[in-house]
C-alpha cells in the first residue's frame, strides 16, 4: 500500500480514537464553552491565618477584592480544605471563606476556584490553632 491510500485510513484511525476517548476535536474539555480559565486575581489571603482554639472563626469574603476570577468572566465556584481536617475546618458557603479551629496544630489549607468544566486556580495559607 503506497502512502497516499494509507493517509486516509490513519486519518479514520485517529478520529475513531479521539471519539472512543470521548474528546471533540477542537476542544480539549469536550465542550464548546469551555474558553478561559480561572485565576487569582488579587493576592489578598493572609499567608498564616492563627485561630484560638474555642475563640471566633476566620471569615474571608472571596467576592470582595476579588480574590478569584475567570478570564471568561465566567461564574466560579469554591472550595475550601485542609490537609488536616483534624486540625481545623475550611469552607465556603456563599462566597464566604470560613476557618473553624478543631484542635490544635499548624495545617497547609486551601481554597479553590473552580469554572463549570472544572478548571480551577487554588490559593493556600496556614493554618494555625493555638490554646487559649
Amino acid at each position: 500500500m503506497n502512502t497516499s491510500r494509507r493517509l486516509p485510513l490513519i486519518v479514520a484511525l485517529w478520529i475513531s480514537a479521539i471519539a472512543i476517548a470521548g474528546c471533540s476535536l477542537g476542544f480539549p474539555d469536550g465542550r464548546e464553552d469551555c474558553d478561559g480559565y480561572p485565576y487569582v486575581a488579587n493576592d489578598v489571603l493572609p499567608d498564616t491565618v492563627t485561630l484560638r482554639l474555642g475563640g471566633p472563626q476566620f471569615r474571608f469574603d472571596l467576592a470582595e477584592a476579588p480574590v478569584f476570577k475567570h478570564t471568561e468572566g465566567k461564574t466560579l465556584s469554591y472550595r475550601g480544605a485542609a490537609s488536616d481536617a483534624e486540625v481545623g475546618n475550611v469552607f465556603v458557603a456563599g462566597g464566604v471563606l470560613s476557618v473553624i479551629a478543631i484542635r490544635p496544630g499548624t495545617t497547609l489549607a486551601s481554597v479553590s476556584a473552580f469554572d463549570d468544566c472544572e478548571k480551577r486556580t487554588s490559593a493556600n495559607f496556614l493554618l494555625k490553632v493555638i490554646t487559649p
